[in-house]
């Protein structure tokens, strides 16, 4: 039983230790950038994070990458010509990033501070989304597009790389007046491809969700195609992500006239037969929407709702493995914000990046949004002081506890660790500043505490050791 309070009391410590600090930030007027936008986000080795914009300045098109602190604060940033939606982090620290110059797909490598290693051109690409995967063999694999012609649609353009950026083959798919517009590329255990967007077979057609399986020489194998419930729609594929079935999890939207787009995830076996398809409300913006994989089990959804006529709220999603809704959450607190990336980061929270706009012009900002583990966000500075005011004990506790606390409680949640909100009952004390608070049916594991004090959120943890 002592080594498992030990344990418990490891990981306590281990995560009050490496958790961030939740903030919300916008960055304007980057070197007089307009339409800025946060497409893609990581966090670094030192807590901080790195962020992919795509911009323009005087009627050319660019993209920076931008490094900040662990809270947020500007740490460097580098322009770049051409445009990049998408980047991830090699083991010496640096960066290999996805975009297009000239009519060209690029890939680059860059150190930790934004300097070229190198950079290849590896074939036709113009203004679109990337998405850039390492493989199984430390090279890399890119996707892009092209418009052929109004009548052509666009091209797939998939490439790919040693890791030293050499090219190994480059592959095209889209003829016959085929439209293919690929969003995102993984890297599947027999050293192949998943790649995943929508395809529509003519012009003037509904469009569908494909996923496309390439081998290790980008030869395809398969292709199937998906499509929401409902006859005259179109269905637009955006993430991605393994399961764990050896298949892959798709998010995507499906929209019909004068119905609100509706989101979907397609679950699929290896060979892409569909295993499950759910529905979810909550974010309506097919443009802006990214997922992840949950390392303790099953995915966040990240996207944009629209509450009212020109605002706009960051969505979150918090899945199980078997699609099932764990929770859901608005955050943010600017008036017109959209989620365009999300990450988990190793305090087991999120990181969000995106654009914050200013309507009704069409300008935009780089957004950012650090929520922890349970999709909330609240003003750090305020619970850093209050938080020294609570005190939970014993902690580890069987299944009651005491919390000490001067000010009213106005609303109290516990959740499991996994998100899950959980039954207990609370008790005050006749002096007002004390409460017990049981737990029922609890199980061994850590619980997090949500205090609602006027307009302040508190978060604190407690362990039951049973």
């Amino acid at each position: 039983m002592k080594r498992i309070i030990y344990l418990i009391l490891f990981e306590l410590i281990y995560l009050s230790a490496s958790s961030q600090i939740p903030f919300e930030r916008a960055y304007t007027n980057i070197f007089g950038a307009i339409n800025s936008m946060g497409t893609c986000v990581i966090q670094t080795e030192d807590y901080g994070y790195v962020v992919c914009s795509p911009f323009s300045i005087d009627n050319q098109r660019k993209f920076l990458m931008m490094k900040t602190s662990p809270w947020g604060d500007t740490v460097s940033t580098r322009i770049f010509d051409g445009n990049a939606t998408s980047f991830l982090s090699t083991s010496d620290g640096g960066f290999v990033i996805a975009g297009d110059r000239n009519g060209q797909l690029i890939m680059m490598k860059t150190n930790a501070v934004f300097e070229e290693h190198w950079i290849k051109t590896m074939g036709q690409s113009t203004l679109s989304d990337h998405s850039v995967c390492q493989s199984n063999d430390s090279g890399f694999c890119a996707i892009g597009g092209k418009v052929i012609n109004e009548n052509m649609g666009q091209r797939l353009c998939i490439a790919k790389t040693d890791k030293n950026g050499d090219s190994l083959w480059t592959k095209y798919f889209g003829e016959y007046y085929r439209d293919f517009d690929g969003r995102s590329v993984i890297a599947t255990t027999d050293s192949g491809f998943l790649i995943c967007g929508s395809f529509r077979p003519a012009p003037m057609t509904y469009s569908s969700i494909f996923l496309l399986k390439l081998n290790s020489l980008g030869d395809s194998l398969w292709m199937k195609t998906y499509s929401g419930s409902q006859e005259y729609s179109n269905s637009f594929g955006y993430v991605v992500l393994p399961n764990e079935e050896n298949g892959c999890i798709i998010t995507g939207f499906y929209d019909i006239s004068y119905v609100p787009e509706q989101l979907f995830l397609i679950n699929t076996n290896s060979i892409g037969d569909t295993l499950w398809t759910k529905k979810y409300n909550c974010i309506y913006n097919s443009n802006v929407l990214s997922a992840t994989k949950i390392l303790s089990g099953g995915y966040l959804v990240a996207g944009t709702k629209a509450t009212e006529v020109w605002i706009t709220k960051v969505c979150l999603i918090r899945l199980a493995e078997n699609g099932d809704t764990l929770w859901t959450r608005e955050a943010g607190s600017m008036p017109t914000e959209m989620s365009m990336s999300v990450k988990q980061t190793v305090d087991q929270g999120f990181i969000i990046s995106g654009a914050s706009l200013h309507p009704p012009s069409k300008n935009s900002d780089i957004y950012l949004l650090k929520t922890d583990s349970l999709g909330y966000f609240y003003p750090w500075s305020v619970n850093e002081i209050i938080n020294n005011r609570i005190v939970l004990f014993p902690n580890p506790a069987k299944t009651t506890f005491n919390m000490e606390f001067g000010d009213p409680v106005d609303k109290l949640e516990i959740f499991d660790i996994y998100g899950r909100s959980v039954f207990y009952r609370i008790v005050q004390s006749k002096e007002g500043s004390g409460y017990e608070i049981t737990i029922v049916n609890s199980r061994q594991g850590i619980y997090l505490l949500k205090i609602t004090s006027g307009n302040t959120i508190i978060s604190k943890r407690v362990i039951m050791s049973n």
